[in-house]
């Protein structure tokens, strides 16, 4: 269940703040903007992602009409509603994925971003100077552009396969039917070391000693950070938040439309200048001529530019009765829209759904309990920020403000704890004894800082220490 974790009220305010000017939601650090318009499970929506797919969508459908339009003229037609449900439904998708631990190997991301042409010189070889600067200049980094790709490849797989189904080959299917039923008949037999007629003796002292100076990295200690640090996150006290029983009652409410929806279709839409060229379009495609990827792409466009997410039949207008009444995949109209004539197809029926509050009750709670303590945490910022510019050690500031403190021996194998926020493996990488610990931020919106109390460098342990590794080795 995708719901946002801001009220309505709230949402409208990030939509006014686009209006005028649909720029400054920048990432904002520990400064206290919002970056997000909500998250759909562990998933967060940044409003960068609404913006740019906002921005992409109103030029795409000014481009189809030949006419650019305004974002009033966006809201007017529900653009901006239909774009906000396009992104929830598809960090909704990377949510799912990685539920099912669905991802693509660095490999394969690698392999992507060589590819594309804008990170390539004029040799047309990839320029890591050039990939760094492209993704500068949009307010990216080399990490959350990488994330990013590697969850659009993941998601592309996922839809893929509930979209259109995973069609085995008759020659495939047909082989694994033949080995379904094949039968086999053998013999066994278990050969252990306790058989051999001679046992396998132990290594001498000299062959043991050869072994490990021949091949000294699996010996060999990695480099340990003894690190203290302090932190913060929002599960740590969110248990403690109350919540009253009127605020969930008033969340339900604000988003009663995640909780109550209405049947509703996917549907895509290719509106035309004049009726006469649409109905055209419609018979041709009666006739077989050309299906509605077809017509899309003669005009120019591709399916997403014409892709109008899940829509209920009232938000269809007067072309709803007929829309929902239609089959899936048929090439419905030409009908009348707000932009003109239109033709139409659905891929999916979305049944009805409804969620009770009391269904809803435990995950409301955990929702505005989590926003109140990540609120909770962000005020406490400026205390501790004040505390550490002041000269306090990390156990003064555990001592005066909510944050715990903690000592941990880390290496980059090290992901458990604290250590399984990357911005913590991040700064822990690359501090220094004697470095002055920054406040920084946790992926779930907590915060932390470290001090490098000293590193032990990587070194060849003793060969009596690991002798009993050796031998197995």
């Amino acid at each position: 269940m995708a719901r946002s974790k801001t009220s309505s009220f709230f949402v409208w305010i990030i939509l006014g703040l686009l209006f005028v000017g649909l720029m400054g939601f920048g990432a904002a650090g520990l400064s206290g903007n919002v970056r997000t318009l909500g998250t759909v499970g562990d998933k967060d929506i940044p409003i960068r992602d609404y913006q740019n797919a906002l921005r992409d969508q109103m030029a795409s459908f000014g481009a189809s009409i030949g006419t650019p339009i305004s974002f009033v003229q966006a809201q007017s037609i529900g653009l901006d509603q239909q774009v906000l449900a396009q992104v929830i439904a598809t960090r909704a998708l990377d949510n799912e994925a990685g539920a099912l631990g669905l991802s693509v190997g660095d490999a394969r991301v690698r392999a992507q971003v060589m590819q594309i042409p804008a990170f390539q010189g004029s040799d047309g070889v990839f320029n890591r100077e050039g990939y760094a600067s492209a993704l500068r200049s949009v307010g990216l980094n080399e990490a959350e552009f990488e994330t990013g790709l590697r969850e659009e490849m993941a998601r592309t797989l996922l839809q893929g396969a509930v979209v259109s189904g995973l069609q085995t080959p008759d020659a495939f299917a047909s082989t694994l039917a033949q080995f379904a039923g094949e039968s086999r008949s053998f013999t066994w037999a278990v050969v252990d070391a306790a058989m051999l007629a001679d046992p396998l003796s132990e290594p001498s002292e000299a062959d043991l000693t050869a072994f490990y100076e021949a091949n000294p990295e699996p010996f060999t200690s990695l480099e340990t950070r003894a690190i203290t640090y302090v932190s913060l996150t929002p599960e740590m006290i969110q248990d403690d938040v109350v919540v009253a029983e009127e605020e969930l009652r008033q969340a339900y409410q604000d988003n009663i439309t995640d909780f109550v929806q209405a049947e509703r279709r996917l549907v895509e839409r290719l509106i035309y200048a004049d009726v006469e060229s649409a109905q055209a379009a419609a018979d041709r495609a009666a006739a077989g001529e050309i299906d509605f990827e077809g017509l899309v792409t003669e005009r120019g466009l591709d399916l997403g530019q014409v892709d109008m997410g899940d829509v209920t039949e009232s938000e269809l207008s007067d072309a709803g009765p007929t829309i929902f009444a239609s089959e899936l995949g048929a090439v419905i109209g030409p009908l009348e829209t707000l932009l003109g004539p239109a033709l139409f197809r659905v891929n999916a029926v979305l049944a009805a759904r409804e969620v009770s509050f009391e269904e809803a009750r435990d995950d409301l709670r955990e929702e505005r309990a989590g926003v109140r303590a990540r609120r909770n945490i962000e005020n406490s910022i400026e205390q501790v920020n004040d505390l550490l510019a002041g000269g306090a050690t990390l156990a003064d500031v555990a001592e005066r403000t909510d944050m715990q403190l903690g000592t941990l021996d880390w290496t980059v194998e090290t992901t458990e704890g604290i250590a399984a926020y990357a911005a913590f493996r991040d700064a822990a990488e690359v501090a220094q004894v004697g470095t002055f610990p920054e406040l920084l931020e946790l992926e779930d919106g907590g915060i932390f800082a470290l001090q490098v109390d000293a590193i032990t460098p990587p070194a060849l342990r003793p060969l009596e220490a690991v002798r009993a590794f050796a031998v197995d080795q």
